[in-house]
């Protein structure tokens, strides 16, 4: 009798514990977009004593929904030579750093007109899908920022590469006003 009873209370131990777990896709998720933390990390900026401004969102190995394990943001308060950065993950947005070392040719996105998982559908469409067929050891990489020249507008920059093959990288331009895609080099 005694061993009847801890049979049952094993087996239901089992089976509440593999009942018990989650199938809900949103529950396993380790991935997010460019602007699931923006809130957060815009949180963090505003604890700051300086007014900061976003200069560029970037990420390194996104996938090709166009979202990524973590999301590098970069702002600036103005001062010349002194870049904020910030860094999301699924567990939210922190503080990582700031540098001196300041790299020209970006200016405050004045406007943030879609998200990464769009860019990435546009940039698919328009070459990068047949780039990952052709290269299956492929990297995606995408930043936002905003050209300093005159007259820009934000833009996603998405980068393909890849260390096999003849076309070894695909270089995407896409507007975040018109919605227009370019290659460059």
């Amino acid at each position: 009798m005694k061993n009847d009873f801890l049979i049952i209370l094993i087996i239901t131990a089992i089976c509440f514990n593999g009942c018990n777990h989650s199938t809900n896709p949103e529950d396993k998720k380790e991935t997010i977009t460019a602007l699931e933390k923006l809130n957060e990390v815009t949180s963090l900026v505003e604890s700051f004593p300086n007014k900061l401004e976003l200069l560029s969102i970037n990420s390194s190995n996104v996938n090709d929904d166009g979202e990524s394990l973590n999301w590098n943001y970069k702002y600036s308060a103005g001062d010349p030579g002194v870049d904020y950065r910030f860094h999301t993950d699924i567990n939210g947005a922190s503080f990582d750093s700031t540098s001196t070392l300041v790299l020209l040719g970006n200016k405050v996105i004045a406007n943030i007109y879609f998200d990464s998982n769009k860019a990435l559908k546009l940039a698919e469409a328009n070459g990068g899908s047949d780039f990952r067929k052709t290269h299956k050891d492929f990297v995606i990489e995408a930043t936002l920022t905003e050209p300093l020249v005159p007259n820009s507008q934000p833009m996603w920059f998405i980068r393909y590469t890849s260390e096999t093959g003849d076309q070894r990288i695909l270089h995407l331009g896409i507007n975040c006003v018109t919605k227009e895609v370019g290659f460059y080099y």
